[in-house]
């Protein structure tokens, strides 16, 4: 018991210390799960007379699926590895704070939108260029964060335009070669007005609301009421647009199919939904949704290197042709910019002093928290 007392110690000093590693570390699970999503809906996923009946299906087996994963691993000791101070008996009988608990199923609710149409996007296009598109939700968390403060709004004038043509130029990538581009723009362009007017959005609200709701809950916890209510509210979505097409049975034979094909790598997802969305909420407890989200912005390094070791054919995913190699590289390194002036403007320390704490944190009681 010592021994495992020590464990767990160590691990909560770990998380409060080092939670930039640990963005980091949570940001290459949520490339992971990605990378899979996309798999399922390109490879896995039946055949379907309308492609919303499709998102709907694998929406409402995958959120299930989920939440049963979920409920058998916070219940033991194992909810720990996504936050320390997690209870598995406090779990068990349902306690939390009732505010944690709005703020949690709010967040799921608005979070199913978003997810609905990573879904939709993943059919057409790889996770290397739908995920990259994703993370522009962060220029607004950062402008909320600061509309208080002129100057730091001033100064993220910059990184907003580089994370701007960063994800651009990522998504782009594919695309580019000497004859010109080699897409269905208007495609392309309903791909990133989905995302940048709709989806960015609901994931500003979602990720500001998880901030709210990190003051008086756990990681694991707020997680776990997430998306149970994300998994409510995608069940009657899915099920009312399924009946209002007249698909409904359609919809419920597309659900089985899913469950025959791809319980195994509908499961995968869900173990890499754990920590890469666990860890990400553990962090708002120690630091802002801001930075949190700037961390996770590697995903755009991440997703297209697990998309080349695992899905390297895969059409509408990685660049072929030199310029479009460049036009990556540059891109990427752009956003690796952003992210370091970001978190630099947003705690006010050079990116000398941030790769310090990284390497060599201060010691810090893990109790403090930004409130």
């Amino acid at each position: 018991m010592n021994t495992v007392g020590g464990i767990v110690k160590w691990w909560k000093n770990f998380q409060g210390r080092r939670v930039l590693l640990l963005m980091i570390v949570g940001a290459i699970f949520f490339s992971g799960f990605s990378v899979n999503d996309n798999y399922i809906m390109q490879e896995k996923m039946p055949e379907v007379s309308d492609p919303l009946i499709g998102v709907a299906a694998y929406l409402s087996v995958g959120a299930v699926i989920g939440v049963l994963l979920h409920t058998f691993l916070l219940a033991t000791a194992l909810g720990k590895i996504v936050d320390a101070d997690h209870n598995p008996n406090e779990f068990r009988h349902g306690v939390i704070d009732r505010k944690a608990l709005l703020c949690a199923l709010a967040a799921g609710a608005i979070g199913s939108i978003a997810t609905a149409a990573t879904l939709w996007a993943y059919q057409g296009f790889s996770a290397a260029i739908v995920r990259p598109m994703a993370v522009l939700s962060l220029v607004l968390i950062i402008l909320w964060e600061n509309k208080n403060s002129l100057k730091r709004m001033f100064l993220m004038v910059v990184v907003i335009l580089l994370l701007f043509l960063g994800v651009t130029g990522v998504s782009l990538s594919p695309f580019i070669s000497t004859t010109g581009p080699s897409f269905d723009s208007g495609k392309f362009m309903v791909l990133f007005l989905v995302f940048f007017l709709g989806a960015n959005i609901v994931t500003t609200v979602d990720e500001l609301l998880g901030k709210e709701g990190s003051r008086n809950s756990n990681g694991a916890v707020f997680s776990f009421w997430r998306f149970v209510a994300l998994t409510v509210t995608g069940v009657i979505i899915a099920t009312g647009y399924s009946a209002y097409v007249g698909l409904l049975g359609e919809y419920v034979r597309t659900m089985w199919e899913f469950v025959k094909s791809a319980w195994l790598s509908i499961l995968l997802t869900m173990m890499l939904v754990f920590p890469g969305m666990g860890w990400k909420q553990t962090a708002k407890r120690y630091t802002t949704a801001g930075v949190v989200n700037v961390y996770y912005t590697m995903v755009v390094f991440f997703t297209p290197v697990l998309t080349l070791i695992f899905r390297p054919g895969i059409e509408n995913g990685l660049p072929k042709s030199p310029e479009g190699v460049v036009l990556m590289v540059v891109s990427v390194i752009a956003v690796f910019i952003a992210t370091l002036l970001s978190v630099s403007i947003e705690s006010q320390k050079s990116p000398r002093q941030m790769f310090r704490d990284l390497v060599r944190p201060p010691k810090v009681e893990t109790k403090e928290r930004i409130a």
